[in-house]
């Protein structure tokens, strides 16, 4: 974590500080519009964990790509606004959570989902800029690995340039 520390110390700052809603991590890290930051881990690791949690807690502007299906970030969203665990979440709650998710009561998250590639990810950004009148500060991609795209697959080094 300390080489992270510095390597993020050291980089040319562009844009905007982003808020990290978590202190310990604000303390060792810092985010600014522009930037690129991949979080890896192995399956069952806690990054789509940590990505909801980033989103329910955030009042910055987010697009989160679901490249999978949606309903388990709806799923941990709502059980988050609720107070309760994701685990307790009963899908007789879900149709209401997800309404209010949908009519953008969380008024600063952009929830897209299924097959995506690079331009229509693109596409969202632009939409979500119509949308609130300026870009997302934070675009979540969960799981870039599953992003298609033409030609290209995960095994090659040269895909996730």
């Amino acid at each position: 974590m300390k080489s992270l520390a510095l390597m993020w110390r050291g980089a040319k700052k562009r844009g905007r500080p982003v808020t990290i809603p978590f202190q310990s991590l604000a303390d060792i890290v810092e985010f600014h519009t522009g930037q690129l930051a991949v979080l890896a881990g192995g399956p069952g690791g806690g990054k789509s964990l940590l990505a909801t949690n980033w989103v329910h807690r955030s009042t910055d502007n987010i697009l989160y790509v679901a490249l999978d299906d949606a309903t388990s970030i709806r799923n941990r969203l709502s059980a988050l606004a609720l107070g309760r665990s994701a685990r307790d979440f009963h899908s007789d709650d879900a149709d209401y959570w997800y309404e209010r998710l949908d009519a953008g009561e969380k008024g600063n998250l952009f929830i897209t989902e299924g097959v995506q590639t690079v331009e229509s990810i693109e596409a969202n950004i632009i939409a979500s800029h119509e949308l609130w009148g300026e870009y997302p500060t934070l675009v979540i991609i969960d799981n870039l690995k599953d992003i298609h795209m033409e030609g290209s697959n995960q095994g090659e080094t040269g895909f996730y340039t």
